[in-house]
């Protein structure tokens, strides 16, 4: 068997022609009754090269019930490793060949069945890397769920759910922690930071809990700490740009340390691919400015017409419209829009870079617009229209004030 695991590994032809359901029955067979270890890690290796690049072969792996074998050996491996700590190095080489198993099994290419079934582990993994600080153990740990989550949102909230970001996180922070990386140091730490970047591309909920809890901060002293001849540093650029496209600006702030440190990799590297993934994070903070400023911009325009509607407004509170020796005044609606002025003010105080908060102002801006337009019309037929009547007058400025608490009032329970 290990003969025929080498020569699929290194032929593309060769391991075509045995991805067929009897290879495959055959392995369940392996798997599934009680051998040796060290038969079982040569059953998994073969697993492994048959799998690997290949989606028929993922798809028998699963059909077969040989990729239900490998994630129940890995429970008992786990299990056994924990707590008896028996025959360590044996059990080591037989966790590493189950979880490259399981690696070839859900992606290159990516197999979301795959990946689903595969994530039924995920709680488990988490907790050993929380336990556990070995390198051997947690490294082909982190690759699994780097592989697994890939691309996969409902494995990517599965990790969020589980306490895995958090967990990776601080795994991460304690590995920075130490005064020098070395080699393997450095292997490591990248090996959680692509795992912590596949769990958080494209998924924003996963983004802003990463923000909310310092990762950003966190990725700089990782790319601080990191050799600049480092392939890894690569890795660790694009993760920081995928999590500044969905960041809000009040989180993704970068420090002007951390700014000077892009700036001075993107002057030394003579990296190609490096000077574009910085230009591109640095992109996203000019983007996030930008934003800012505008938004600024907007709440202060919208202020403007707010006060431009009260004043006229308020306006109406020195004139008098008489009806049969009557007076109506108007204080006491007057004053309750400008109590509504207030609030919608110190509304607007808060964040408005999330899409309720763009809605919001978006919808008050509309609003103004029309109501302001409508209101000065109205207002200037009362004031210059001598002809029309006192009753008029008043019906015209009721229904306009009316008109205004009915339009602005909705906008502050959205």
């Amino acid at each position: 068997m290990l003969c025929l695991a080498c020569a699929v590994e290194n032929n593309v032809f060769s391991q075509n022609a045995l991805v067929n359901a009897e290879t495959f029955s055959y392995l369940h067979q392996c798997l599934s009754e009680k051998h040796s270890r060290q038969y079982i890690q040569t059953a998994s290796y073969f697993l492994m090269c048959l799998v690997t690049n290949n989606s028929v072969g993922q798809n028998l792996a699963r059909e077969s019930s040989c990729l239900s074998d490998a994630l129940l050996l890995f429970r008992q491996c786990s299990e056994v490793n924990r707590m008896t700590h028996d025959s360590y190095e044996e059990v080591l080489l037989l966790w590493t060949s189950l979880t490259a198993a399981l690696n070839g099994c859900v992606n290159n290419p990516q197999n979301e069945a795959n990946q689903r079934l595969c994530s039924t582990i995920l709680p488990l993994c988490f907790k050993i890397i929380a336990e556990e600080n070995h390198h051997e153990l947690c490294g082909p740990l982190l690759l699994f769920v780097g592989l697994t989550v890939s691309g996969n949102k409902l494995n990517q909230d599965r990790v969020r759910q589980s306490g895995g970001l958090d967990t990776m996180l601080n795994h991460l922070q304690k590995s920075l922690n130490r005064l020098d990386l070395g080699w393997r140091d450095e292997q490591h730490v990248l090996l959680i930071s692509n795992a912590l970047s596949s769990s958080m591309t494209d998924n924003e909920r996963n983004i802003h809990f990463f923000l909310e809890h310092g990762g950003l901060h966190v990725l700089f002293s990782l790319l601080e700490s990191l050799d600049m001849a480092c392939d890894g540093v690569l890795g660790v650029v694009i993760a920081i740009g995928h999590v500044l496209e969905f960041a809000e600006n009040r989180f993704a702030a970068l420090t002007s340390k951390e700014q000077g440190k892009l700036i001075k990799l993107l002057t030394e590297t003579q990296s190609e691919e490096l000077v574009h993934a910085i230009k591109y994070v640095l992109s996203q903070c000019q983007e996030l400015a930008d934003g800012a400023e505008n938004k600024e911009e907007e709440q202060t325009k919208i202020r403007s017409k707010i006060d431009e509607l009260l004043a006229k407004i308020q306006h109406t509170e020195e004139m008098e419209c008489l009806d049969d020796g009557q007076t109506l005044c108007r204080k006491g609606e007057t004053a309750e829009l400008r109590q509504t002025k207030d609030s919608l003010s110190n509304h607007l105080q808060g964040p408005s870079s999330n899409a309720q908060g763009q809605s919001v102002m978006s919808r008050i801006h509309q609003l103004c617009n029309e109501h302001g337009k409508s209101l000065a019309e109205t207002l200037h037929g009362q004031t210059l229209n001598g002809q029309l009547s006192s009753t008029s007058n008043r019906l015209c400025l009721r229904n306009a004030l009316s008109l205004t608490k009915r339009k602005v009032m909705p906008v502050m329970s959205v």
